[in-house]
């Protein structure tokens, strides 16, 4: 009755955490590629991206926009600054 329990449980957890959803749901499939660029660009791994790791190639768009993007002017693009510029493009 325990191992039952606890497979129960575990089962809930799994599910609540996400985990029974697919992997290729509309959004989730088109933001991969672009966490995967954001992931290879973010050299020293902080994060956020500097004017010089937008410029490696990786992310174009990014580096081609930075000041626009830049809500801050920080020197420096989060994902919220990129989250916020695309989904302000989008609606355009």
């Amino acid at each position: 009755m325990r191992k039952v329990a606890v497979v129960a449980l575990l089962g809930l957890a799994w599910l609540a955490a996400g985990c029974g959803e697919k992997a290729d749901t509309k959004k989730g499939a088109a933001d991969a590629p672009r966490e995967q660029r954001w992931e290879k660009a973010d050299a020293n791994r902080d994060g956020k991206l500097s004017r010089a790791e937008a410029a490696t190639g990786s992310t174009p768009g990014l580096s081609a926009e930075f000041d626009k993007i830049d809500a801050n002017k920080d020197g420096f693009l989060t994902r919220e600054e990129r989250d916020r510029y695309i989904a302000a493009k989008a609606k355009k």
